[in-house]
């Protein structure tokens, strides 16, 4: 958990019913204040929120790219039509551009919404869409260097493409595979870049249980046991990927690395040993 959000209501909404994940809604985001370590900026707005804070907009739940979407979308999924709701963001955990101790303010309105279909009721073809969606969306974030927030698409598009394997409809078995090999592999990559070497391995792992040659997911793993001083399997992983790709540049320089490693590995030990055996 990245933020503590605390809720007060300001003005009762109308009805029974809340926007589900994916619903279209029409909210008035205002009386915005930032408490944050790093500068604000004529960006912050939509980088932190992912909309303008200056007027009625229409939002997709689950497909805001701000630093906070998450938030504000468990806020909007509480919520009825015409509700007010004045909220803090507290970060416990950075975040993007967020640090440990920045607080946001708003105040948000719900003014209106439309039902996104239920995901038990989507199709194969519709789960697969959106699945493919949220991996594109994903993909534009970790371009754009916004690390954090490309993981949870990718995280997002995992879901439902387990939800769509459990379906286990055969004419869609292929493109769903080379989809979670992709999204595995993607968020392997977000989390080698936040020193997540742990989950790297988990997850390339399981893009490789579906394709045991996929060389990004070779080359993410045996990086993330190098970083886990774990040499003997970035070894194995390695000569693995130069075996596919001989000529392939990322493992050639991961074995320079590994040659390094190995040759320094030898030097301690061997100063280990003579400091044994040495006499006094």
């Amino acid at each position: 958990m990245y933020w503590l959000v605390e809720k007060s209501q300001l003005t009762v909404g109308e009805g029974f019913n809340c926007p589900r994940l994916y619903s279209k809604c029409s909210v008035v985001t205002t009386s915005v204040e930032y408490n944050l370590k790093q500068k604000v900026t004529e960006s912050t707005d939509k980088i932190i929120f992912g909309h303008k804070t200056d007027g009625e907009v229409e939002i997709e739940l689950g497909f805001g790219e701000g630093e906070i979407s998450v938030a504000i979308d468990d806020c909007l999924r509480a919520m009825k039509t015409g509700e007010t709701q004045k909220v803090s963001v507290n970060v416990t955990k950075q975040f993007g551009t967020l640090c440990e101790g920045d607080t946001i303010l708003f105040t948000i309105k719900l003014a209106s919404f439309q039902h996104a279909v239920p995901l038990y009721e989507m199709t194969s073809d519709e789960c697969l869409s959106l699945a493919q969606r949220l991996k594109e969306i994903g993909t534009g974030l970790f371009n754009d260097k916004r690390t954090h927030l490309a993981g949870t698409f990718y995280s997002k598009a995992l879901k439902q493409l387990i939800i769509l394997s459990s379906l286990e409809d055969s004419l869609l078995q292929e493109d769903t595979e080379k989809l979670l090999i992709a999204c595995h592999s993607n968020l392997a990559a977000c989390q080698l870049k936040l020193g997540l070497y742990d989950h790297v391995v988990e997850n390339c792992s399981d893009a490789l249980a579906l394709d045991c040659n996929h060389l990004k997911a070779l080359y993410r793993r045996a990086s993330a046991f190098l970083a886990l001083h774990d040499s003997e399997r970035a070894q194995a992983d390695v000569d693995q990927g130069l075996q596919i790709d001989p000529s392939n540049k990322m493992f050639i320089s991961l074995k320079k690395e590994l040659i390094k490693t190995h040759s320094a590995e030898d030097k301690l030990l061997s100063q280990r040993l003579s400091s044994m055996f040495s006499t006094s």
